[in-house]
C-alpha cells in the first residue's frame, strides 16, 4: 500500500463498577482505549490474535475482545498495567504489518476482478458493435 498506517496503541483504560465481571467477582471488564478507531479489517485481525474470547491470550494470559475504539480484558485491577504495556510491546505491534498485507491482498484482488469485469464488458461491445 502506498499510504501510510499509524500504529494503533492503547493509550489508557478504565473500568468501573458495572464493569465487574458477573461470574467473578475479583475480574472486571477493563477498557483498554485504542489510540484511533480501528478500520474493521484491523479488528478482525486482531480478535483472531487475542482470541476473541474463546481462549486467554499467551502474553496477557487473560481472556480478551477487540473492537474499533477498544480491546477488553477480563482481569483484576492489579494486572491491569501489565496488560496495558503487553499488549503494546507484544501483541498489537504485529497486527499492523498483517494488516497492511491483508489489504494489500484485497485491494489487489478487487483490482484484478475489475479488470476481468472491463474485458468482459469489452468483449460484449465488440459482439454488438460487429453483428
Amino acid at each position: 500500500m502506498s499510504e501510510t498506517f499509524p500504529e494503533i496503541t492503547v493509550t489508557k483504560f478504565t473500568a468501573g463498577p458495572g464493569h465487574q465481571d458477573q461470574e467473578k467477582s475479583g475480574l472486571f471488564r477493563f477498557q483498554f482505549v485504542l489510540s484511533r478507531s480501528a478500520p474493521e479489517l484491523w479488528v478482525r485481525i486482531a480478535a483472531m490474535d487475542l482470541g476473541d474470547g474463546g481462549r486467554p491470550h499467551i502474553c496477557i494470559q487473560r481472556y480478551a475482545w477487540a473492537y474499533h475504539d477498544r480491546i477488553v480484558v477480563r482481569c483484576t485491577p492489579e494486572e491491569a498495567r501489565r496488560i496495558k504495556d503487553s499488549l503494546n510491546r507484544d501483541v498489537l505491534p504485529p497486527v499492523t504489518p498483517t494488516y497492511l498485507r491483508a489489504a494489500e491482498a484485497a485491494r489487489a484482488k478487487s483490482e484484478a476482478a475489475d479488470r476481468e469485469q472491463k474485458k468482459i464488458l469489452k468483449g460484449v461491445e465488440d459482439a454488438i458493435r460487429n453483428q
